[in-house]
């Protein structure tokens, strides 16, 4: 759209730097000249200039939105610096203009005449200082209102913030309020507590219930005291008779008895510091329900099921994780040990002393599972120790493992008491096995003697037979050459020949088809 002689003029005035914001600025806003761009709705971003006051859309990112063409009149002086509108009706377009930026609120008016609106006109923040206000069917304000020390007359009041049935009463700055411990319903008045007070008349009660009740002083007369039950004790006794003393066969209290800071209760026994029971003689506890618990104030730790004759100990920071002993028919004793989370519940005996197992079977059986056993102990009449792998009908290796090297057996005398170790196994990467006095091997069988390798036989550090795996047997160390000058005795399988020295190895050299006496071995002739 092309601008008109006075907005390229004031285009060329010096300005502000331009505003943002959303709809059109309002008359108050910016200075004769300043340009602002808004967010118009239907219309994109709009560029306004304020010209004598008025905000004038120039150009738009859209369609320019609608505006009141300015007419200047023909009075105006020669130099065109002083044009106005000087009649309303010079205005065109008035038809299409909202006239939203004609705002009462910086001329003070006076009006005369009664106003009718119609539809719901809004008045945003008015001040109203006088008058009077007539046949209002609605008020909603959206702050609290203040008349002052000014009466407020009403055929009802009704208070949204009060509850139904509760007596209203003043609260701080006399501020009304209630409560749900104070109510009034049809002709009865409820409340919670009250407090000291001074009654001006007799007080009928209506045979309901006074609990907690302190008399410091006053008369109780004409009133049977266990009128519904036994009298449970001669009153007159107490400080007439022993100070302190009921006399009777029963004491029933409805709610509890309390001494210092033990409390009895129907069901319930409490104390705020140590308690102890001490029974000159035997101390029952007899629980039809079945269970008589113990527990660190909110968890059960100790169970005792005397239905089942079960006694479960739960962990305190994981009642999941427990030990249950029961024992059943016959005196069948089992303890079980239970991680509901992993498979580490070990079972620990930790003995100052001795740990005996007495099975009058004479077997300590060792289970896998709960399935069948995986090893025995067995302990004979005679003095016999019998270790035994397999179930009895499926019989398994027997594994002696240790982390150590060595696995020793010992001798013991009780007498002593001594031990000695008499054969150790040491398992390293060079297994051996050592003995301690004389040793034997007694079979009543065959003894055999298995090497992959070579077989050596040495006595006190000293080789004396050998046997290589070529099938060769040497005594005394003496090499695999048979140096006939030096050895005494050795067997070579491949040559058939047997010698006792060099003087005999001579004279049987003729057995022999043939033979070159020199210093090194030759090899026989096939």
């Amino acid at each position: 759209m092309a601008l008109n002689r006075e907005e390229r003029k004031l285009l060329h005035h010096k300005s502000r730097k331009p505003t943002f914001g959303v709809n059109k600025p309002d008359p108050n806003e910016g200075k004769n000249g300043d340009i602002s761009f808004r967010k118009i709705q239907g219309s994109g971003t709009v560029q306004y200039i304020k010209d004598n006051g008025n905000w004038l859309a120039i150009s738009s990112s859209g369609n320019l939105p609608p505006q009141r063409q300015i007419i200047y009149s023909s009075s105006s002086s020669s130099s065109g610096t002083s044009s106005s509108v000087i009649n309303h009706s010079d205005l065109l377009g008035l038809g299409d203009d909202n006239h939203t930026q004609y705002v009462h609120n910086t001329i003070a008016r006076t009006i005369t005449a009664d106003h009718n609106f119609t539809g719901t006109p809004v008045f945003a923040s008015p001040d109203i200082n006088g008058g009077t206000i007539d046949a209002i069917t609605s008020l909603t304000v959206a702050n609290n209102v203040d008349i002052g020390s000014h009466d407020l007359r009403a055929a009802t009041l009704t208070a949204d913030g009060l509850t139904s049935g509760r007596v209203v009463f003043a609260g701080t700055n006399g501020v009304l309020s209630d409560d749900s411990d104070l109510t009034f319903s049809s002709d009865t008045l409820t409340a919670t507590k009250i407090g000291a007070f001074t009654a001006a008349g007799a007080i009928n009660f209506d045979n309901q219930d006074m609990t907690n009740v302190d008399i410091d002083s006053g008369a109780i007369d004409g009133t049977t005291i266990g009128a519904n039950s036994q009298a449970a004790g001669d009153f007159t006794a107490i400080g007439a008779v022993a100070a302190g003393t009921i006399v009777g066969t029963t004491i029933d209290a409805t709610t509890d008895f309390t001494i210092d800071g033990l409390i009895i209760t129907a069901d319930t026994i409490t104390n705020d510091a140590d308690l102890t029971i001490d029974g000159a003689g035997d101390i029952a506890l007899s629980a039809d329900g079945g269970n008589i618990t113990m527990d660190d104030g909110t968890d059960t730790i100790f169970d005792f099921d005397v239905d089942n004759t079960k006694l479960t100990i739960h962990d305190d920071q994981d009642t999941g994780d427990k030990v249950e002993m029961t024992i059943s028919q016959h005196g069948a004793f089992t303890i079980a040990s239970t991680d509901d989370d992993a498979t580490a519940a070990d079972i620990t005996l930790d003995a100052d002393g001795d740990v005996i197992l007495d099975p009058h079977s004479d077997e300590v059986k060792i289970f896998k599972q709960g399935s069948d056993y995986g090893a025995k102990l067995i302990a004979r009449d005679s003095p016999a120790f019998i270790i035994h792998s397999g179930n009895g009908s499926s019989e398994g290796d027997l594994i002696l493992r240790t982390e150590g090297n060595t696995i020793d057996m010992k001798s013991y005398v009780a007498s002593g008491p001594t031990e000695t170790t008499r054969i150790s196994f040491k398992l390293d990467s060079t297994p051996e096995l050592d003995a301690t006095g004389d040793f034997k091997i007694d079979g009543s069988g065959d003894i055999t003697l298995d090497s992959v390798d070579d077989f050596y036989v040495i006595t006190n550090t000293n080789e004396i037979i050998k046997a290589n795996t070529s099938g060769n047997i040497f005594f005394h160390a003496y090499p695999d050459n048979l140096n006939y000058n030096n050895y005494k005795l050795n067997v070579f399988g491949d040559t058939y020949h047997f010698t006792t020295g060099q003087a005999d190895f001579k004279q049987n050299y003729t057995i022999l088809s043939f033979f070159d006496e020199t210093v090194t071995h030759e090899t026989y002739p096939s």
